[in-house]
């Protein structure tokens, strides 16, 4: 389902995305319009790219959730990311060109609305929008060098052995940053328990029960998708960011 209509919400979204940082709310509304943006709504489970297409377009979503999944040389599934309102997803291949996507995206709830950029519509010559128009550029490219390190991370996770080692050093590096921090200490992460086991490429039941056995040691409480870390030394020597 298509619509166009672009509300105050919706431009508060936007201009919190680190691709319009900078960019002035009322001339959001002139790079969309220009642009030819549209909004597509979805249902849960419906596809919104499928791995070997070839998108023009890069989208924010801007209410429900998007999952992107791979899968393996032997056909296992892998969550490569959980998307939130406010998060944004092919930038890379648009700005690549021709660059057909690994992934499949599929939204995960009912009623997901997304914003459809095209990127060519946005980087094409216009006097109204000109100046702006090298600032997005440049937060594009600042963008994509972020998922970079993103991706080098998860890399990095891989080659963690043991799992519970592993999952010590997700739990460490996710309690430092800011976005993820709730009340009392806790702080939540993007995954359900198995969206985080498919990210640490980990076996559900192996997730819980490291889990269950990092909290009998008092070094976390847990529930559900929140974490709060109660013993962050320990914690850190488990996942081998202290040597002792």
């Amino acid at each position: 389902m298509l619509s166009t209509q672009l509300n105050e919400s919706f431009i508060d979204i936007l201009s919190a995305n680190p691709i319009f940082k900078g960019i002035e709310r009322r001339v959001i509304g002139k790079i969309t319009a220009y642009a030819e943006a549209h909004i597509e709504i979805f249902e849960k489970n419906e596809y919104i790219m499928r791995a070997g297409d070839f998108p023009s377009e890069f989208g924010i979503v801007l209410s429900g959730g998007v999952t992107a999944v791979g899968y393996g040389a032997d056909g296992r599934e892998s969550i490569y990311a959980v998307l939130r309102t406010g998060d944004h997803f092919a930038d890379i291949l648009v700005a690549s060109e021709n660059k057909e996507s690994p992934v499949s995206l599929f939204s995960e709830r009912h009623n997901t609305k997304i914003i459809m950029i095209p990127f060519r519509g946005i980087t094409k010559p216009n006097r109204e929008i000109f100046e702006y128009q090298s600032l997005i550029i440049r937060n594009f490219f600042n963008v994509i060098s972020m998922k970079y390190w993103e991706l080098m991370k998860k890399i990095d996770y891989m080659s963690v052995f043991p799992i519970k080692r592993r999952t010590a050093l997700y739990l460490s590096d996710e309690s430092e940053k800011e976005s993820n921090k709730c009340e009392d200490g806790y702080f939540a992460v993007k995954f359900d328990r198995e969206g985080m086991a498919s990210y640490l490429n980990a076996d559900r039941s192996a997730l819980s029960r490291v889990l269950s056995e990092m909290k009998k040691e008092g070094l976390i409480s847990f529930n559900k998708n929140k974490f709060k870390i109660e013993n962050k030394k320990g914690l850190d020597v488990i996942s081998g960011k202290i040597n002792i």
